[in-house]
């Protein structure tokens, strides 16, 4: 196979489409070509008087860094080291996104380097307040948990500094200045009721009725509370799909056009494939209507594998000016998707 390097523009695209295509249809293991191939697009595309295509390539490549960097490995299971290398590149083309600060400032929280967290979370907020039509912008919840975060480093760093002087101040060779000294008990106190409030509200849950928060353990109980319902869950490690107890991993390119189908899609605006076109790439901004109705066929067998009958996505015919298009029929089998506060999709 020729080096990305050697390839002209449109080979390049060409490339690009094809795996794409692979991709929407659920093969896995592309997302590492694509990035790779957007990379060097972007780079000819610099010298190019082509402003729509590189603007476009660069959009893409951003999207697919900061969406799906963890899933460089394979497209059904999350890496947090792909993560954090993928956020990083993303703010190499825009240093202004707020979701690759905030997802780098929890990653950094979850490894307890709490300085790193503390600078992440206050660029986080910084880059939200600059960038209020950011496509990657936070939500009101996640604003709030970034600065409950950013609180809870700078006080894991304030007890980590009277820890250390404490001890220091025993040694005989230290002169010691005295100062008010901090009282740590309070310090903890406040440390573990924010993380009672945060691991509270770890994941977030959507059914076609509500909108409401939870905890782990609340999390590990919920196929008992919602058996009767489809479950897309993104917040384990693997994305899975199921019902009843039956469970199937599902690629993250199919979840996310499930996911539409589902909370953005009925009976009265079914979704068409221009609905897919940021989740389903194609060189030229528009979706092929046979790629999408792959997809589609994919999702049903996925469906089917976890005993479901492909007729709950529901086929609206081709009319008038209206392509094809689909929707999930919440009234056959109610859904419930599930996504952790840090990634909400």
């Amino acid at each position: 196979m020729k080096s990305l390097k050697v390839l002209t523009i449109d080979e390049l695209l060409d490339r690009l489409d094809e795996l794409n295509e692979a991709r929407a249809e659920g093969e896995d293991y592309h997302l590492n070509q694509i990035i790779a191939i957007e990379e060097m697009l972007l780079r000819k595309l610099t010298n190019e008087d082509n402003e729509y295509g590189f603007n476009k390539t660069k959009k893409d490549l951003i999207a697919h860094l900061v969406k799906y960097g963890t899933y460089l490995k394979t497209e059904y299971r999350k890496d947090d080291n792909s993560a954090k290398l993928t956020l990083k590149k993303a703010l190499q083309y825009d240093r202004g996104i707020p979701q690759a600060y905030y997802r780098l400032g929890f990653l950094a929280y979850k490894e307890e380097d709490y300085t790193a967290s503390l600078n992440y979370f206050q660029k986080a907020l910084r880059s939200n307040e600059e960038h209020p039509e950011h496509a990657f912008k936070l939500s009101k919840q996640q604003q709030y948990n970034a600065n409950l975060y950013l609180s809870n480093s700078a006080l894991h760093i304030a007890a980590a500094a009277q820890e250390a002087s404490e001890e220091l101040s025993l040694d005989v060779e230290v002169e010691e200045k005295r100062i008010d000294s901090l009282v740590l008990s309070p310090m903890y106190d406040l440390i573990a009721e924010n993380e009672m409030y945060l691991t509270s509200r770890a994941f977030m849950l959507l059914t076609a009725a509500e909108t409401r928060y939870c905890s782990r353990s609340e999390y590990e109980e919920l196929q008992k509370e919602y058996q009767d319902h489809v479950f897309l869950d993104f917040a384990g490690t693997e994305n899975t799909l199921g019902y009843r107890g039956q469970r199937v991993s599902i690629s993250i390119g199919l979840a996310d056009v499930l996911l539409v189908l589902m909370i953005d899609a009925s009976m009265e605006s079914p979704a068409e494939k221009n609905k897919m076109e940021d989740v389903l790439q194609s060189k030229d901004g528009e979706l092929d209507t046979n790629t999408y109705s792959q997809t589609i066929r994919r999702i049903r067998e996925k469906l089917k594998a976890i005993g479901l009958p492909g007729e709950i996505i529901v086929t609206v015919p081709k009319a008038g000016k209206r392509d094809t298009a689909y929707y999930y029929d919440a009234s056959f089998i109610p859904y419930l998707v599930i996504q952790r506060t840090d990634d909400i999709r």
